[in-house]
């Protein structure tokens, strides 16, 4: 049942994801992820949901939804606040976080592990159609697949978190074949995207959860420090170094529009824009959804939902993290580690689509381990009839 629940998680947010640049349907890309409820139903049928891994989660979340929430109903009184899309964005995290944590609440399996390991099967024919059918796709010189122009639709920045989904499930999988190819897939997207935030994400998640690298051994590091010193000296001693090709070529330092010197490619103003909201309105912000162009997640949480909305979210992002480290779970903690390393450029922390419900569900795993009695002590949620 576990092999079929994660199955489903998996087609739903394959679908979700097809639905959003594909047939750039909101309505599709909603039902997609509602169809979340039915592996939800599964494992509240066998039994399979831990009460009190449920509570440790979602109570751990709650102060991050409380504080959204509040700002919703603050803004929404001043008039500031855009009904509708606020309530949906809110009532999204909700279900988010609550699935999160029924999936999180299965006692000896890390689902999200499960669900990563069927999107790398899944996910590398898409990345390859695109491919195949955007090669053209350039808008200012810059690969923009299915772009319409609407920089709320499949952006490269949107484009480069999908990929990065790509890669942390190629790094999941049991399969060398696989985990190799989703990996260059993943990166060659990123290199065309020019999404360089995504890249550095996934080195870091490849350091971290890869096993190549840590635990650190003596022979690892012999063989890195090699490598690292063939590069430099190539870098030197060629025309065209490796490290130049990296410098100018992968992070475009030397770009007259996106290199170094442009104001972070123009978005040093929409920072500026966003702190003098936060000055403006501190301790609630303006409202869910209120802000679009703003690349950082943390500075965008804060000009939304203020102050609070910022704190609980690095509560929960912190927490989660402590805990996996402290039952030893390298993975979860690297690729929260590289998530956080994703928002500094990348606008929302949680958004409609495939990469933040994965990472909801990293979070809320996290916040449900802990010090847990054995498993027969626990009551189990299920919608069987009691018999007595």
């Amino acid at each position: 049942m576990y092999e079929r629940s994660t199955t489903l998680i998996s087609l739903c947010l394959t679908l979700c994801f097809v639905f959003f640049f594909y047939f750039t349907s909101q309505i599709g890309q909603e039902a997609s992820l509602l169809m979340l409820w039915l592996p939800i139903l599964i494992q509240i049928k066998i039994g399979q949901v831990n009460r009190q891994m449920f509570n440790r989660s979602f109570l751990a979340v709650s102060p991050f939804l409380i504080s959204v929430g509040i700002s919703y109903l603050v803004n929404f009184a001043s008039d500031s606040q855009d009904a509708t899309s606020g309530l949906l964005q809110l009532l999204n995290l909700i279900f988010f976080f609550f699935a999160s944590s029924v999936f999180a609440a299965w006692e000896d399996q890390h689902m999200w592990r499960g669900v990563m390991n069927r999107l790398a099967i899944l996910l590398p024919p898409i990345f390859m159609f695109v491919l195949l059918t955007q090669q053209s796709s350039y808008y200012l010189g810059r690969w923009m697949p299915y772009f319409t122009g609407d920089v709320s639709g499949a952006h490269p920045n949107w484009w480069g978190s999908m990929a990065l989904t790509l890669g942390w499930s190629a790094l999941c999988s049991r399969r060398l074949t696989i985990k190799i190819f989703g990996l260059l897939l993943a990166v060659y997207f990123m290199y065309l995207l020019q999404a360089r935030g995504a890249l550095v994400a996934l080195i870091v998640a490849f350091l971290i959860c890869s096993g190549y690298v840590f635990p650190l051994s003596l022979k690892r590091f012999s063989i890195y420090v090699g490598l690292g010193t063939c590069v430099i000296l190539g870098s030197f001693f060629a025309e065209h170094g490796p490290l130049e090709f990296i410098a100018d070529k992968v992070f475009l330092v030397s770009d007259p529009e996106r290199g170094a010197g442009t104001g972070l490619s123009g978005r040093t103003e929409g920072y500026a824009i966003a702190l003098d909201s936060i000055l403006e309105s501190p301790i609630f912000g303006k409202g869910i959804g209120t802000f679009s162009f703003v690349h950082n997640g943390f500075i965008l949480i804060c000009a939304e939902s203020g102050l609070l909305g910022l704190l609980s979210v690095l509560y929960m992002l912190f927490l989660s993290t402590y805990r996996y480290g402290k039952v030893k779970h390298r993975t979860g903690a690297g690729y929260l580690i590289s998530y956080v390393i994703l928002l500094q450029t990348y606008p929302r922390l949680f958004n409609a689509n495939m990469t933040a419900v994965l990472t909801a569900m990293i979070i809320a795993r996290g916040l449900a381990l802990g010090k847990i009695p054995k498993p027969v002590s626990y009551p189990k949620l299920s919608l069987r009839k009691s018999v007595t």
